[in-house]
């Protein structure tokens, strides 16, 4: 009889180490998986690519395109005079 109740203890103990070891693996995998997630996010869309991303949003609901044009000024040179710095 003695040895019932020892035996019962034994598995009550073993049960719960088991629960136990069980949650604390539980919760290192789910930390391990939200770092691993996130250096693969990260490799995958680095942080340049965002800033890029929200630019070019903003840019695309704010601003106009505007047309530059480019002339040419008349200048007042004369190919016959020296050079002043000689």
């Amino acid at each position: 009889m003695r040895y019932r109740g020892q035996q019962i203890w034994t598995y009550t103990i073993f049960i719960l180490i088991a629960i136990g070891l069980i949650s604390r693996m539980a919760k290192t995998l789910v930390i391990a998986i939200i770092v691993l997630g996130s250096i693969f996010l990260l490799y995958k869309f680095p942080p340049n690519d965002w800033r890029a991303m929200f630019r070019s949003n903003r840019r695309k609901q704010t601003s106009r395109k505007r047309k530059h044009t480019f002339h040419v000024i008349d200048g007042k040179k004369n190919n016959d005079d020296p050079p002043p710095y000689h």
